[in-house]
């Protein structure tokens, strides 16, 4: 399993990539299983097959990077 990048403490991805290679189809539905095991703040949304030299870190055509600053103290805000 390998991620498109990677983030520093307290920095959090909204559309974070990662690939897996694998060499047959499992037989069963591995987003499911996936998002069963992983924590409420992480979802997978998709998994789609790519060509077989892809790579999630080195293919990339962009990055985006959004930084909010916060002047005062908001209970409703998750940052």
């Amino acid at each position: 399993m390998t991620g498109c990048g990677r983030t520093d403490a307290f920095v959090h991805a909204s559309q974070y990539f990662m690939h897996v290679d694998m060499n047959e189809d499992l037989g069963f539905d591995l987003k499911f299983r996936f998002n069963k095991r992983l924590p409420m703040d992480i979802a997978i949304f998709d998994i789609v097959p790519v060509a077989e030299n892809a790579h999630t870190r080195f293919d990339a055509v962009e990055r985006t990077y959004n930084y909010f600053i916060h002047t005062y103290k908001e209970p409703f805000c998750m940052a």
